[in-house]
């Protein structure tokens, strides 16, 4: 008993890591970004983008490095099917789930869109190649781009992005003080990612399963915690919109803003089993998504349910 513990301990210790890393390193960018007088509407679309998804880059990252290429893409669409079917199936369950026009008709189509060209990728070329990893981020400054036109177009205020009238109110703490926050929780991102790798690589060998499948599970439910989080604080207030925007977003920045970069710098391995199930299961969700979009332009507590148990449907499948 005493092998396992070690590594549970690593594991736990990584998660707590990461979760105060990306809190603090979030916070010193926004800081830093209002004391540079940058809009709300680009820090929520960039800085608060990539700091939401930051637990799951560093971990993808350290993975690949490491040649541990199973966990960086078991963590990824391990991340995108838990985000769909446990996320937003408890969201649903709690309140239903509300859309606005632009999810239906822009946010989850493109998100489709990318899974799809993910998929085709590692299917040609069984590896997510630095060319692969330029598409995926061209991608989502193109979404950027988008969504900042729609914003203006229609006044809509986009989840996520600070208030502009209440954020100058707030006094802007010193420069010094935001770039200590940057280092300090990027140092704890750097930690806890190798923690976190490490004591998941010990898990599988000690149980004797396979790498993919420690990354599908435990990483990919323990980076996703922080949704889970938002996704209850938001539910319990009835703002099913902020729900639904959080994981359509939170999977979108997983498969560009950190597979891409993260395939921009190291080319990222997929095995056959990944692409033959995985990868299609995490389509599958995402059409399901769109199909409970689509019937009365919201997910209902009953769709809901049946999102949860396609998500323990799928966990018991992967580990029969």
């Amino acid at each position: 008993m005493h092998t396992l513990t070690i590594p549970v301990v690593l594991f736990a210790a990584g998660l707590v890591l990461l979760g105060g890393g990306a809190e603090i390193f979030l916070k010193g960018a926004i800081d830093a970004a209002r004391r540079w007088n940058i809009s709300p509407l680009v820090i929520g679309l960039t800085v608060v983008a990539f700091g939401t998804s930051a637990p799951e880059f560093a971990v993808s990252l350290t993975a690949a490095f490491q040649g541990n290429a199973d966990i960086t893409m078991g963590n990824i669409v391990g991340s995108n099917i838990a985000n769909i079917g446990l996320i937003m199936g408890v969201g649903a369950l709690m309140t239903p789930l509300r859309l606005r026009r632009r999810m239906i008709a822009a946010d989850m189509p493109m998100l489709l869109v990318v899974g799809l060209f993910v998929w085709a990728a590692g299917a040609w070329r069984a590896e997510a190649a630095r060319g692969t990893g330029l598409i995926l981020i061209a991608f989502y400054a193109s979404y950027i781009c988008f969504l900042r036109y729609w914003a203006g177009r229609a006044g809509e205020k986009i989840p996520g992005i600070p208030d502009a009238d209440t954020g100058s109110e707030k006094p802007v703490p010193g420069i010094a003080r935001s770039i200590l926050f940057v280092i300090g929780g990027g140092i704890g991102l750097v930690a806890g990612s190798k923690l976190l790798v490490n004591g998941a690589v010990e898990i599988a060998n000690y149980f004797s399963v396979s790498q993919l499948i420690i990354g599908l599970t435990l990483t990919a439910l323990g980076t996703s915690l922080p949704e889970l989080a938002t996704t209850i604080a938001a539910a319990r207030k009835n703002h099913g919109d902020i729900v639904i925007g959080n994981v359509v977003g939170s999977n979108l920045a997983n498969l560009c803003l950190v597979l891409g970069p993260t395939a921009l710098i190291t080319p990222v391995h997929m095995n056959s089993e990944l692409i033959n199930r995985d990868m299609g299961i995490m389509t599958l969700m995402t059409l399901l998504m769109l199909f409970c979009a689509w019937t009365g332009c919201k997910v209902s507590r009953i769709e809901g349910l049946f999102m949860l148990a396609a998500y323990g449907a799928y966990l018991w499948f992967i580990q029969a």
